[in-house]
Order: structure tokens, then sequence, then C-alpha cells
């Protein structure tokens, strides 16, 4: 593999020369620069990344450590992310954290050393112990999906808790008192959040919310939100209804909805959360709260690109909106008297 020498010697010049060429550096004359160019492409010299990063105090390189690439949600965030940092010329390194602190951990000590530029941190556990070693780094991170305890770490979550309202209002308005909710583990922060808001909308509304019977954790799978919808239908308080924190467990709770013979949204309405981009496609058609991953990821990416220019952020912690988007899964049930509501519906 050639080196910036055999480039130096092979274009009769120092390695400051070919140094200052390739990085735009220091004045070099127009001839002198062909010939360091032209030697470049006859050995087919590749300088390093991270040396030339060490040298400039910039690598072109964020980090994006997340739990999952494998989620609907997610990948759209991905892709918010990718667009603004590919218009800066930045690259993006995937790390899949499995939402394993240590694997966090592990990832925020391997880029301390200037490999990159900046880090998204998406998705951590509530109380992460990376919190605390994400505000004792001088690296530039943004947090999404998630707020550092007692720290001031720049942050965009969405609004789980209007979301999570308007779901349980919606279907108590549709005439619903019994409503189940599979949610996400308590240890993230959207799942926590939507927990309080449906437990708050109902005590608001006067219905009774029993965790026991009415309540499921999953893990954001198609899988658990099928266990966790035929563990709710088989207990003894059969919900009309059910509020799911994600539309990939949606998916998974309509088909056991399917399987125990109830029909949807005649036995069962179903609401879910995120919108991902193929929720208008379930049979019936998802209604859900759309939250703006691809915005939240672009978003989350301007904030981390300004903080590496050393610019002031206006906002260091956005909540973005959100909006219920209702289908046929939830179609409204007849209130006294045959009266219906409106609603604002899509698909």
């Amino acid at each position: 593999m050639p080196t910036i020498r055999d480039v130096a010697r092979l274009a009769g010049v120092a390695p400051c020369t070919v140094s200052n060429t390739l990085n735009g550096t220091g004045y070099v004359a127009k001839t002198t620069r062909e010939r360091v160019l032209a030697a470049v492409r006859e050995l087919g010299y590749q300088p390093s990344a991270i040396a030339r990063g060490l040298k400039l105090g910039r690598t072109n390189m964020i980090a994006l450590i997340i739990p999952t690439i494998s989620t609907p949600m997610f990948s759209e965030m991905i892709e918010g992310i990718e667009e603004v940092a590919a218009a800066t010329n930045y690259n993006l390194i995937l790390c899949r954290s499995a939402r394993d602190p240590k694997r966090e951990l592990t990832y925020l000590n391997l880029f301390r050393d200037g490999r990159v530029d900046g880090i998204i941190l998406a998705a951590p556990k509530v109380d992460d112990p990376c919190f605390a070693e994400v505000s004792a780094t001088t690296l530039p991170v943004v947090v999404v999906g998630g707020e550092s305890p007692g720290q001031d770490v720049p942050s965009v979550v969405v609004d789980n808790r209007k979301g999570a309202s308007e779901a349980i209002r919606y279907l108590l308005q549709l005439g619903h008192q019994r409503v189940g909710f599979i949610n996400g583990p308590l240890t993230v922060f959207d799942s926590r959040e939507r927990f309080e808001a449906v437990k708050d909308a109902l005590r608001k509304a006067g219905v009774p919310f029993d965790e026991h019977h009415l309540y499921v954790e999953g893990d954001f799978t198609r899988s658990s939100g099928y266990a966790a919808a035929r563990e709710i239908m088989s207990g003894p308080l059969r919900p009309t209804a059910l509020f799911v924190g994600g539309d990939t467990m949606a998916m998974g709770a309509m088909q056991a909805l399917k399987d125990l013979g109830f029909r949807i949204p005649d036995d069962v309405a179903v609401v879910g959360f995120d919108d991902i981009k193929y929720a208008q496609y379930f049979e019936p058609p998802l209604t859900t709260v759309r939250q703006p991953a691809y915005q939240v990821g672009s978003r989350a990416t301007k904030m981390l690109l300004s903080l590496i220019e050393g610019k002031p952020l206006r906002r260091k912690h956005l909540v973005m909106d959100v909006k219920l988007v209702i289908r046929g899964s939830s179609e409204r049930r007849r209130q006294p008297g045959g009266a219906r509501g409106t609603s604002r519906h899509e698909g």
C-alpha cells in the first residue's frame, strides 16, 4: 500500500507538500499541485481518514448509536439522518446497541479519541448509565427519543403524552369504557411517557384502569404484540379497544385478534402509535398516532452539526408534534340515539 512518502518521492516534493495539497492547507503552486495529484492517481494512494481527521481536527464522520435498525420507525429516522449528513459531506457510522448500556458505553468510549466528530444516541434507557459518560465528554452529542436526567444534553423527542392522550380520548368518545393498553418497556423513555399519559387521560375521564388485566408490556416487535393481545383478550376483563404503543406491535395484536375470532373494529377497535409507512395497508388500515420519524432524524442531525461547528443552539430540547390519523381499525361505535362524532379520516 503506497504511503505519503511514496507520493512525495514520485512527485519530487516534500511529504508536507503532499499533505497540503490533499488537505487544502497552505499554499501549493498550481504545477506542483498537478504533479502531486498525478502521483496520487498513479500510485492509487488513499490517505487515512482517521489520520487526516486527527490532523485537521475533523473527520466528517458522525456516529449513530441505535437499539435496532430493523424496525420501520427507526429506519425512517435513519433516512432523515443520512439525508442531512450526505448533504453536508458527512458520513454516518451505524452502531446497534440492542438497548444494552454496556454496548452503548463501549461505543462512546471507542469514539472519544476523535474517530468521529459527533454522536447521535437514539432511544437510550431511562436512567441509562451512559448519560453520565455523555455529559462528561467534550464530543458533541444529541439524544433522540430520550432525555438525560440531571444533565443538559441536547435532545429531540416526540410529544408522546399528547399522542397517547389523544388516542385514549378518541376511543372514549367512540363509547369504549374498557381499553386495553399494550406498551413498550417502561425502561424506554417513550413508553414511560405514553404510560403516564394513558393513566392520566383515563383518570380525568373517570374510567378505571386495571394494570393487572388490561396492561401488558411488549418489546416493540410483532411477536410481542401478538402475545400481549392474546394475554389481554384471554383475561377476565375483556376490552372493546386496544391502544398499542407501536405499530409493529399493533400488527401482531391485530393478527392475534383475528386468530381468536374477533372482528376489527366491530368487536375490538385498535389504535397504534408511529404511523409507519405501511400502516395504511394493514387489514383493516390502522388508526394510529403519527410521529415524524424522518424529521426527528433530520432535526437531530442539524443540531449535531451546529454543535460540531461551535454554533449555539436556538433550542436545546425539541419536542416534535404528533397527529392522530384515523383509519378503518377504529370505526366509531354508534352512540346512544344513533349520533356519531366527527373525525379526521385518512386512507
